[in-house]
């Protein structure tokens, strides 16, 4: 993970999305509830259907205030899909924390008013939108990007085959890419707050 624009062309990275074992970061609790108990993301460090992009320590406090964004250039082998967005903060001593998180199912990407089906192996552009929050990263700490296709139970499971929501009699796993190159420079939209 980097400030800068991608300078060229990089390789794209990727994953296979399996429905039948989605990421799970919050079944058997309340998830909405996590505000007050905001749990360790390491417990999914080893799950290869998750890319994770770590920026430098940082050297003072970054202080993140408002509306927090992923704009991601991605391609599925699906007709449908879904693509999550995890900021996170990681500590000196490796705790991963949870800044704030999104989601965009692929059919939706124009709105929730034009659904259509994404064409398998194309690259297409998604706005993640993580809502605001404010947040203060501390000096040693680093931001870290976690991207996937499932939260689950938070939000159901999309069974990549572009069913309406509710009766999927099928699942079929989808291969990801998430492109990072100048043509499709992938990258977060951070609120921060500059002190002068």
């Amino acid at each position: 993970m980097s400030l800068e624009a991608p300078a060229g062309d990089e390789p794209a990275d990727g994953y296979a999305y399996d429905p039948a074992d989605p990421v799970a970061e919050t079944v058997g609790g309340n998830c909405w509830a996590l505000a007050t108990a905001i749990g360790d993301r390491r417990a999914l460090d080893s799950r290869a259907d998750i890319l994770r992009y770590v920026g430098e320590v940082l050297d003072s406090e970054l202080e993140l205030m408002g509306p927090i964004e992923a704009r991601l250039y991605a391609s599925s082998s699906a007709t449908d899909t879904d693509f999550t967005v995890t900021l996170c903060d990681v500590f000196p001593d490796g705790t991963v924390n949870t800044i704030q998180d999104g989601i965009v199912r692929a059919r939706y990407r124009d709105g929730f008013d034009r659904p259509s089906p994404i064409e398998p192996g194309r690259v297409t552009e998604y706005v993640v939108s993580m809502c605001a929050s404010s947040y203060v990263v501390g000096p040693g700490h680093r931001l870290r990007v976690d991207v996937s296709s499932s939260n689950f139970d938070r939000y159901d499971r999309n069974l990549n085959i572009g069913e309406p929501f509710g009766i999927g009699s099928a699942a079929i796993v989808a291969q990801q890419l998430v492109h990072h190159a100048r043509e499709h420079p992938s990258h977060v939209v951070l609120p921060v707050v500059w002190r002068g």
